[in-house]
Formats: C-alpha cells, sequence, structure tokens
C-alpha cells in the first residue's frame, strides 16, 4: 500500500473513528451526569434526615474525608479513604457481627442474655435492604413485562419472609407485640394494599423511639443493630469508594488511548 493510499483510507478511517469514540464518551457523560443529579436530588431529604442521625464531629470528620482527593492506586503511601482516624479502619458489617456474637456468648454464658439476637437483627437488616430494593425498582416506569413479574415474585418472596421474621421477633421480645398491633391498626398501615410491599414491615429496634425500647425492654438491641448498621453503611461506603476508583481508572485509560491515538493521527498527518 502506497503512502497516499494509506493517508486518504486508514489515517482517515481511524481519525473519524477517534473522534466518534470522543463524541460517544461526551455524550455517555453527560446522560450520566444529568441522571445523577437527578437522583441526588431525589435522595437528598432522606440524607439529610439520616445525617441527623450522627453527632456534628463525625459529620465534620467525614466531610474533611470526602475534602481530599481520591487517591491513585499507584500511590503506595495511599490512606483508605474510609478510615475514620489515623491507625483505625473502620469495621465491616462482617466484623461486627462476629464482635457481637462474641459479646453474645459471654452473655449467654452469665445468663445476662439471650442466644440467636445478632443474628436475628442482621436477618432484619438485609430483609431491609431488599426492602429498599423493591421499592426502587416498584418506582420506575415503563417497565418491561418480564422485570414486572420478577418484581412481583421478590415481593411475594419478600412477604414471607418478613412474616416469619415478624414470629421470630414476637419470640424474642413478646413485649413487642403490643406495638405492633397498634402499629397494624395505625391510618398508615392500613391504608397500604396488600399487595404492596410497603405493608410488610419488619419492627426492627430502629422503627420505634428511645421510650418505647424501654418499655419493651429493647436498648441493648437497639445498640447491637445500630453497631451492625454501621458496619453495613461502611460497606456501603467502601463499594461507592471501589466504584468511583475503578470510573476514574477506566477514563484515565480512556483519556490516554484517545491523546495517543490524536498524537499518532496527527504526526502522520503530510
Amino acid at each position: 500500500m502506497n503512502d497516499g493510499h494509506r493517508h486518504d483510507t486508514l489515517d482517515d478511517f481511524h481519525g473519524f473513528w477517534n473522534i466518534c469514540k470522543v463524541q460517544k464518551l461526551g455524550n455517555t457523560l453527560m446522560h450520566q451526569w444529568a441522571y445523577a443529579q437527578l437522583a441526588i436530588e431525589e435522595l437528598r431529604p432522606l440524607f439529610e434526615e439520616f445525617s441527623q442521625l450522627f453527632s456534628s464531629d463525625v459529620l465534620n470528620e467525614w466531610e474533611a474525608l470526602y475534602a481530599k482527593p481520591l487517591p491513585d492506586k499507584s500511590d503506595k503511601d495511599m490512606v483508605d479513604l474510609f478510615t475514620v482516624r489515623v491507625g483505625k479502619e473502620i469495621p465491616s458489617f462482617r466484623s461486627r457481627i462476629d464482635a457481637q456474637l462474641a459479646a453474645e456468648n459471654l452473655r449467654v454464658l452469665n445468663q445476662s442474655g439471650v442466644d440467636g439476637v445478632t443474628l436475628l437483627l442482621a436477618e432484619g437488616i438485609s430483609l431491609d435492604i431488599i426492602h429498599q430494593k423493591l421499592l426502587h425498582f416498584s418506582l420506575q416506569k415503563n417497565l418491561s413485562k418480564s422485570r414486572m413479574e420478577q418484581l412481583g415474585c421478590a415481593r411475594l418472596k419478600y412477604n414471607q419472609q418478613v412474616a416469619t421474621f415478624a414470629e421470630s421477633v414476637s419470640s424474642f421480645f413478646p413485649l413487642i407485640i403490643l406495638l405492633i398491633e397498634a402499629d397494624k391498626k395505625s391510618s398508615y398501615v392500613s391504608n397500604l394494599k396488600c399487595n404492596e410491599v410497603e405493608s410488610s414491615l419488619l419492627f426492627l429496634p430502629s422503627y420505634f423511639d428511645s421510650q418505647k425500647h424501654v418499655a419493651c425492654q429493647m436498648q441493648q438491641v437497639a445498640q447491637i443493630e445500630h453497631d451492625l448498621r454501621e458496619g453495613q453503611a461502611n460497606d456501603l461506603l467502601e463499594e461507592v469508594q471501589r466504584r468511583i476508583l475503578t470510573y476514574n481508572h477506566i477514563s484515565v485509560v480512556k483519556k490516554n488511548a484517545i491523546e495517543w491515538c490524536k498524537s499518532g493521527y496527527a504526526t502522520l498527518q503530510p
């Protein structure tokens, strides 16, 4: 192939292909950013309400962490973004469960606690995650027929699991039965349709205020749930960090590849 033919065919084709890649990448990023802005505005009230559960010192500490630029994976001195203090890692959901199980075994040996409470709360937290996912998908519009069928099956399975979980909670905490019956008769629950996933409530300790914790003798259980949920939140934040770092890495790789192709194309120009 002579130089003139190469210039008229392959070089022009590669240049056009690279331009198309850049345009497509730009359009994709614009759509993703627009979608992210809508999601942020939708979730902002929930985040603000959730933030009220933490002290101002904790919030300021997290904000200081987020103010720092994301480290490069190649940096050997990289400090984990989710390290609350120097030399102290935030426990994960699994480590919190293990710690609570160890403490629970001691309480059982000392006859000051009941076996199985930690795993029961962990099951309830897992069901709560499924609950939030079902709510998210149920609010989406224009779902396909297959997705609607999957959502219906997931709702049915969730309701069955919640019914079993409610029986376990009642057996562990008999005093909570009166609160459950009172909430079931409330206007909020009675107005829910029977086929809605929102009609199946979990009645975890976090569903009640501190006064009801005292009335049902659930102060210690409420603290266990708080610790487990903190570990769960740490796992979710770590997953967000991993996704951000992965996205940044892919973006840098694509940018370098495009710039390399662009510079190579420029050097081949007559």
